[in-house]
């Protein structure tokens, strides 16, 4: 069924509220598990009062706070089983989404649309495609982690190979390559990015472009297939990063808090502030240790803090001042693992360090990280 609810007016919010929740009593309407988290309430009562969107199965989106969903948007999400935990759609904070955009997803596929990241009218986002923060999508941009199939049995019909991927087992891997746009991307309109690509850190991809291979960070690419005509930055990573260096922020990665007006705050405690799962890029090569220095905010006392190298579990460590300078070694055995890690090739030749803290708020920031020596 899909949902289809004209914009009307109500008073308060706590009248909202009560319609919703009465009418969701009565069986009338499903309510997503998290309804009475907020602010995913209001969101959802945003999204419900849009005129003309439609969305086939509510509880399987998480619509973040402040983020308008606009007229003729379509969400489109499989009903599964209750024991389903992958299939479904995310949109952060803050994001935003335009007129007749149409996302969707098939069963056991998932979708993510960062915080402050902006969709504009018409663009179609298909499949396993994580799209991360402070990204700027233009008009009429394509996006999918699926494709058709023309050369498993090149004398059948498109649509009945299309079928038989679908149904078998060992083809799996060919029905969906993931798509990740990292933060601070702009996507110009009428681009179209292929399945399985990865668009490193703010990249810049030119009106019309089709984006068929990997992308390194800050690059500037046009074209059909997309090449590369420029670069924002020079990205070269160092193995010791400073917080307070301007130089040094392309490469705390993800997850830091790099708005001028955030880091304005943060500057005065000496560190950029992180999220619950953050990423930094440092210099290639074997290490045997990770030095992590920084500040717990106000008002925090522990913080555990779940490490990573190039996607191999290094440990945690459990902080307790306020501030803080951890070590964490590197197991020779976690080396020989790295080598075997799915990371994108444009960021292979660095080390990418991972720290995921499982608060969902903003509990530290880091001054300094840097690498120890290399492995003898």
């Amino acid at each position: 069924m899909a949902w289809k609810v004209w914009r009307f007016t109500i008073g308060r919010q706590a009248s909202l509220n009560r319609l919703l929740l009465g009418l969701s009593r009565l069986g009338a309407l499903r309510l997503p598990p998290r309804y009475d988290q907020k602010p995913y309430t209001s969101s959802v009562l945003r999204l419900l009062l849009r005129k003309d969107v439609h969305v086939t199965e509510l509880s399987r989106l998480a619509l973040g706070s402040h983020t308008p969903i606009m007229d003729g948007a379509q969400i489109i999400i499989p009903k599964t089983g209750d024991d389903d935990r992958t299939t479904g759609i995310v949109i952060g904070d803050n994001a935003f989404i335009g007129r007749r955009v149409e996302l969707g997803v098939g069963p056991g596929e998932s979708l993510h649309i960062g915080d402050h990241t902006s969709v504009q009218d018409n663009c179609v986002i298909l499949g396993d495609v994580r799209i991360e923060r402070h990204c700027v999508l233009s008009l009429n941009i394509y996006i999918s982690s699926g494709d058709h199939h023309h050369g498993i049995r090149p004398t059948w019909l498109i649509r009945d190979q299309d079928e038989y991927v679908a149904s078998r087992p060992e083809h799996a891997e060919l029905r969906s390559s993931p798509v990740h746009i990292e933060e601070d991307c702009w996507v110009g309109i009428g681009v179209m990015i292929k399945r399985g690509t990865y668009v490193g850190r703010g990249a810049v991809i030119g009106a019309h472009a089709v984006v068929t291979h990997d992308v390194p960070p800050y690059s500037i690419q046009v074209g059909v297939p997309s090449r590369e005509i420029g670069k924002r930055v020079r990205f070269h990573p160092p193995r010791d990063l400073d917080a307070l260096n301007e130089q040094h922020w392309p490469y705390f990665y993800a997850g830091f808090s790099l708005r001028q007006a955030e880091v304005a705050v943060s500057r005065e405690r000496g560190v950029l502030l992180a999220g619950s799962t953050v990423r930094l890029v440092l210099e290639g090569g074997p290490i045997d240790a990770i030095r992590f220095r920084g500040r717990l905010n106000p008002g925090v006392s522990r913080l555990d803090l779940q490490s990573f190298c190039n996607q191999v579990p290094l440990g945690s460590v459990c902080i307790t001042r306020e501030h803080f300078d951890e070590t964490i070694r590197v197991p020779p055995d976690a080396l020989d693992r790295m080598e075997g890690s799915h990371r994108s090739a444009v960021l292979k030749g660095h080390n990418e360090i991972e720290l995921r803290s499982g608060d969902p708020g903003i509990s530290y920031g880091l001054s300094n990280v840097s690498l120890g020596p290399k492995a003898g």
